[in-house]
């Protein structure tokens, strides 16, 4: 049996790599790693890399691995979910360790305080939980992926 193997162009993600797009590009060519910087030129036999202020020429048959850099990633939603749980165990654990049954001697000495220590356990869950998810998102959103 004779298999034939020609490369093929990707429509779907020709918009991708374009010049300006920022690559990191693997070759058999290079020494010291990969290559990141600019595209400068595509052409039909090589792709053209500003890297570190001078351009590269790469042909296509050297090429091992090429990753194009699409925009940054933010962690926002694992964050909030990471600090949500964390809150809520912490604040449920802290409301059922220090629950302490309330003992009236007057009209308004147990007021605000909780009926039970699974109240006590649920709403500071849910307090912390709060507070948590909150700050979660916000560490989340400032990291960068």
């Amino acid at each position: 049996m004779l298999y034939s193997i020609t490369a093929q162009s990707i429509n779907a993600q020709s918009d991708i790599l374009k010049p300006g797009s920022t690559v990191r590009v693997s070759s058999l060519l290079t020494d010291e790693g990969p290559i990141i910087g600019t595209i400068e030129e595509l052409t039909e036999f090589d792709i053209a890399v500003n890297y570190r202020n001078r351009i590269i020429y790469i042909p296509y048959h050297t090429i091992e691995q090429l990753e194009v850099h699409t925009g940054i990633r933010r962690r926002t939603g694992r964050g909030a979910l990471i600090g949500l749980g964390s809150g809520a165990v912490l604040g449920g654990l802290i409301g059922a360790i220090t629950y302490t049954e309330c003992v009236s001697e007057g009209w308004f000495d147990c007021m605000f305080t909780y009926d039970s220590r699974a109240e006590s356990a649920g709403l500071n869950a849910l307090l912390l939980g709060a507070v948590g998810g909150l700050t979660g998102a916000i560490i989340g959103a400032t990291k960068k992926n």
